[in-house]
């Protein structure tokens, strides 16, 4: 396939190599510790970071401003989810590459610089992934496919076995993928800027998948390059987060994905899915709620704002 495009828009001169960008939501102690990895161990570039915190209550942007002050802070006045603070920090960044960064990693060793190499000498691949480890060293699964219908049931259902996901891996291999987990990925700062970001109606999940269909589309490769590694602490950027809020912004996240890459007919049949499986764990829960305890109302109360999503 054929990039759209020209080798001037994907080598222009730039003073900065890499902007780092993290969002940031009450990850103070996570988003301390990846700064701190971050400014030891990056060398021989020239970086910047910026770090888009979203309404956080936990002191963060305060931490950053006393601990971190060569850091480039946004302070956001609600928060604007994952993708809406990446693309605040993609219009301040002066980077000729973009780093997409969750609060919740640190690195060990000079990863960015390697990643900023392996893209300086493919000019054809647009956005590259490290290798992810658990916090104890151990190789993280990784998603490099792009979720079909099929799979989309089978995790609406809970069907969907996620160690599935480690027949696409070969974790010592160095190739493109279809697509790039969103905790760390490095993209060509021209590209992310010409495909528009991410859409910024994905608060939370799928952001990635359909980046990685919007990128595809110029003509542009996707690489993962296990050489640079960077740890994660899964869930960490998220585990605060109201349990009944996140069901909502997934709800929310996976129709406009469905709805925006899957067929009519298959939108309909994994929304009309997706409604019955939450009604049937709805009932299920009142009855529990009517039968052991006096909170029946209270429950309804705390249920109302999801039963609105699906209308």
């Amino acid at each position: 396939m054929t990039s759209s495009f020209s080798e001037k828009e994907l080598n222009e001169p730039t003073k900065i190599d890499l902007s780092v960008s993290i969002a940031s939501w009450n990850t103070k102690d996570y988003l301390r510790d990846c700064l701190t990895s971050l400014f030891f161990h990056t060398k021989k570039i020239k970086f910047e970071v910026i770090v888009v915190d979203n309404a956080s209550k936990d002191g963060s942007a305060e931490m950053v401003k006393e601990e971190f002050p060569q850091v480039k802070l946004i302070v956001n006045k609600e928060n604007l989810g994952f993708s809406g603070a990446h693309n605040i920090s993609s219009r301040i960044a002066e980077g000729k590459y973009f780093l997409i960064l969750n609060s919740d990693t640190f690195i060990n060793e000079n990863s960015f610089a390697k990643m900023v190499e392996f893209l300086e000498e493919n000019s054809k691949v647009a956005a590259c992934a490290p290798q992810m480890l658990n916090p104890d060293l151990t190789i993280q699964p990784n998603r490099f496919h792009l979720l079909t219908p099929f799979e989309a049931f089978l995790s609406i259902t809970n069907l969907y076995n996620y160690n599935w996901d480690y027949k696409y891996l070969e974790f010592d291999g160095n190739y493109d993928v279809e697509m790039l987990g969103g905790a760390c990925i490095m993209i060509q700062h021209s590209v992310f800027t010409k495909i528009g970001g991410f859409d910024e109606k994905f608060l939370i999940y799928n952001e990635e998948h359909d980046l990685a269909i919007r990128i595809r589309k110029t003509g542009l490769r996707l690489h993962y390059f296990p050489l640079a590694k960077v740890c994660h602490h899964v869930g960490g950027s998220t585990k605060k987060k109201d349990s009944m809020e996140m069901m909502i912004q997934a709800y929310r996240s996976n129709m406009h994905y469905y709805k925006k890459n899957f067929s009519p007919p298959t939108f309909l049949i994994l929304k009309t899915t997706y409604f019955f499986i939450f009604m049937a764990m709805f009932i299920r829960n009142f009855i529990y709620q009517f039968l052991f305890t006096n909170d029946r109302k209270d429950y309804i109360q705390k249920n109302r704002s999801i039963l609105q999503t699906f209308k």
